[in-house]
């Protein structure tokens, strides 16, 4: 057994300096920031598209010296007086004027980042740890899968954008209406379909989508991230139904609903080992019979996109669909049908919307725009 004595130090990460240059918001509810980051600040950006730092926020009332000591501060103060963190997606980064842009999902005053997104003003500093991260697109894959909602379009629309050129990616971001679309620099061959949630639970229009877009075979490389339920429910369906290898998915739960991103770091660990054994267990099962997963549901679909074109879905909602907490802006009459280009006719209905339970995000890195902390 292992001693108090024998396990390494926990290394308390040095903390760095940004001052704010501007804001801009991009749509009635994401706020982008651009942050100059201190010369003396070792910023080890551009490898992943993923990259993410960890935002400080002292509490209210609360100033530390300086430069920031985090170990000092919790050694020193009480553990009310500790700083708390925000995860938040690097969108761009330009070494030559060492800016680093931050895009913000906003509700109002509410949370903790977004409501400080909303009111800073140039010349405001803020201390940040990282960056870390974990995915890139890769070259060699046949095509790629990138899904999530708008906690993940800053890593998503990062990724559309470092793309190999001519690779072959379906893009899938669900968003609360059509206020909330962003242009994504995508080319080649790049399907970009965003679906607007309306009234219905975060995910749940998202999951209909991408589990009948009819998508293409071969090896494909995944990045879905997002609110944790539909985040398991796709990870599922694409091991199961898909049969995708573990080691082509990079599957992360962002947040969770009805959680702060305190209260769901501190559960997230066990959520994701859970939800792991449950899906060993199932893929067991399936290997057992000798037969693949039986196809996850048949859904109404109201556009198939086409190829090189930026597409709306608007799917219809479930008879006892529940309003979906944190959905941000305006929302579309629901049952409407789907937009591509100026020339698409929506598909009738397959058949009724079958929910299902989800089993699980599995291993969790990286970036967000948090709704709701």
């Amino acid at each position: 057994m292992t001693t108090a004595a024998e396990r390494p130090e926990r290394r308390t990460p040095t903390a760095k300096h940004a001052t704010v240059v501007r804001t801009e918001r991009l749509t009635p509810h994401m706020v982008r920031v651009v942050l100059a980051v201190d010369p003396a600040a070792d910023l080890a950006v551009g490898a992943y598209t993923d990259h993410y730092v960890k935002l400080v926020f002292p509490p209210a009332g609360t100033t530390y010296p300086e430069p920031l000591d985090l170990a000092a501060v919790r050694r020193d103060l009480p553990r009310e007086q500790w700083p708390r963190t925000r995860t938040y997606t690097v969108r761009a980064w330009d070494p030559a004027a060492r800016e680093m842009t931050v895009d913000f999902v906003v509700h109002g005053d509410e949370g903790l980042a977004g409501p400080w997104a909303a009111r800073v003003r140039p010349g405001e500093g803020i201390w940040f740890l990282g960056p870390g991260g974990g995915y890139a697109p890769d070259p060699a894959a046949a095509w790629h899968l990138l899904a999530g909602d708008e906690s993940a379009l800053p890593a998503v629309a990062a990724a559309v954008e470092h793309l190999p050129p001519g690779a072959l990616a379906k893009v899938f971001v669900e968003v609360a209406g059509p206020q909330e679309e962003q242009k994504l620099d995508a080319s080649g061959e790049v399907e970009v379909v965003w679906v607007h949630r309306g009234d219905r639970p975060v995910g749940a229009a998202l999951v209909e989508a991408v589990t009948s877009a009819g998508l293409p075979d071969g090896d494909v490389q995944v990045f879905v991230h997002g609110e944790a339920h539909f985040v398991r429910e796709l990870r599922r369906w694409l091991r199961l139904d898909r049969g995708v290898p573990l080691e082509r998915l990079s599957v992360s739960g962002y947040w969770r609903r009805g959680s702060d991103e305190d209260g769901w770091q501190s559960s997230k660990r066990e959520w994701n080992a859970e939800v792991e054994r449950e899906q060993e267990r199932a893929e067991g099962s399936v290997r057992t019979v000798g037969v693949r997963a039986a196809p996850s549901r048949t859904v109404p679909r109201t556009v198939r996109p086409r190829v090189g074109r930026t597409c709306s879905v608007r799917p219809a909602p479930l008879r006892t669909a529940a309003s979906a907490p944190h959905s941000p802006g305006l929302t579309p009459p629901s049952g409407t049908p789907g937009t591509c280009g100026s020339t698409a006719t929506p598909r009738p209905p397959r058949g009724p919307a079958e929910r299902r339970r989800g089993r699980g995000p599995g291993p969790s890195r990286g970036p967000r725009s948090w709704p709701n902390g």
